[in-house]
């Protein structure tokens, strides 16, 4: 009897596996704990460009913030006392229109294994309020929470499956296209729009975009190999298009690099930002008057 236990036990568990991985991405082979030896560092990249707001051309900031950390994975929080980990990307990106500064924030979080996101969280804050957005991973689906100051998204819950195709976060972009290895010259996709924005249902930085709910919706990306002028110096780059409806994103990636660093982003919408400085640093050690990163 007890035999037969087991063995039922040792099913149910098998199936749970099987339902709970049915829709986990593979994008990648690389062990990320080994690839992104950055002994205990987090990534520190720091960009300067120009974003669109009120149909005008802003001066931009954007800083990218990537580390291990230890995750619990049922609360899906950071935990000093798990032995299992997460990646964590913090987005960073501050602007100025006019007298009053934006500042707008995504948090991250892929499983390392599989670049599997468990977890996105925005914060959008500037003088005219402030938006708060949580997508987070369960029982196969994902459910879009969130609270802004638009009397047409005051609070409420969306909620998705899994796509059953190749799917990406629009925000994740910048962090996941370093490490796809899957060879493609040209793959249909499915993409869910822009997190980072103080509105639920408008896709871009800008204020005159198409009020829609936020849903994924067909893209393509197009992967291609080739040599660009970047700082006055020829950078053999990995260059991937997202196009999507009438809109196209261009990302290219050091492809000499170590760990394949994002260089430059042009925006459909016009702007863009380019890479200024990266730096490697416990950067929450760095916390006195007159601290730097390396």
């Amino acid at each position: 009897m007890k035999i037969i236990i087991l063995f039922i036990l040792i099913l149910i568990g098998c199936f749970h596996t099987t339902t709970q991985n049915a829709h986990i991405r593979t994008i990648t082979n690389l062990n990320l704990f080994q690839y992104l030896n950055w002994e205990g560092k987090a990534e520190i990249a720091q960009y300067k460009g120009k974003v669109k707001r009120y149909h005008q051309f802003r001066d931009a900031h954007l800083a990218l913030i990537t580390v291990f950390e230890p995750f619990d994975y049922n609360l899906l929080v950071k935990s000093e006392q798990s032995n299992n980990y997460i990646i964590k990307q913090n987005q960073v990106l501050t602007f100025q229109t006019g007298v009053y500064p934006y500042r707008q924030m995504n948090s991250l979080f892929w499983n390392p294994s599989n670049l599997f996101l468990m977890k996105g969280v925005m914060t959008s804050q500037e003088w005219c309020g402030q938006s708060f957005k949580q997508v987070i991973y369960k029982n196969n689906n994902f459910y879009l929470k969130f609270h802004t100051y638009w009397e047409d998204a005051v609070e409420g819950e969306f909620k998705y499956k899994i796509p059953n195709k190749m799917y990406f976060f629009y925000d994740e972009l910048p962090f996941i296209l370093r490490f796809l290895t899957i060879d493609f010259d040209t793959k249909e996709i499915q993409l869910f729009p822009l997190l980072m924005s103080s509105r639920v249902n408008q896709t871009g930085w800008d204020i005159d975009e198409v009020i829609r709910n936020p849903d994924f919706k067909k893209a393509l990306l197009i992967k291609q190999k080739e040599k660009i002028r970047f700082k006055n110096r020829s950078v053999e780059v990995s260059k991937y298009i997202l196009e999507i409806e009438d809109k196209k994103d261009t990302f290219y990636f050091d492809f000499n690099h170590p760990y394949n660093i994002l260089i430059k982003w042009e925006r459909n919408d016009g702007g863009f930002f380019e890479l200024e400085s990266i730096s490697y640093a416990k950067y929450w050690e760095l916390n006195r008057i007159g601290d730097t990163l390396p």
